[in-house]
């Protein structure tokens, strides 16, 4: 599992994930990242660098929609949640996320 191409596993997921869900109007997704144990390093300086995956998981079939991986040394994981919510294309549901992503500027 290490060696595979994150790229190309998030799209063969995301279109298979797109099969099986059944997202309604009034649902609720919920969408968070998790640092993957084992990829902290460079502990000694403020801006630590791990592997964070981020996943959107929607609640009532308790299945995930959309998953994404970012460098958090290299990015932000701002940009990646927006890239996820506009792949899922969809309107009428509920996005529940962490206080990071309440920004005053305006996505372009």
């Amino acid at each position: 599992m290490q060696s595979i191409d994150f790229k190309n596993f998030a799209i063969v997921f995301f279109e298979w994930s797109q099969s099986y869900s059944d997202i309604e109007i009034g649902d609720w997704l919920n969408i968070d990242g998790k640092a993957i144990k084992g990829t902290f390093d460079k502990t000694d300086i403020n801006r630590q660098h791990f592997i964070n995956l981020i996943s959107i998981f929607a609640e009532k079939t308790g299945t995930v929609l959309s998953v994404g991986k970012i460098e958090n040394s290299k990015e932000s994981e701002i940009p990646m949640v927006r890239e996820l919510i506009e792949k899922l294309d969809i309107k009428g549901v509920v996005f529940t996320i962490d206080a990071l992503h309440c920004q005053k500027k305006q996505p372009k």
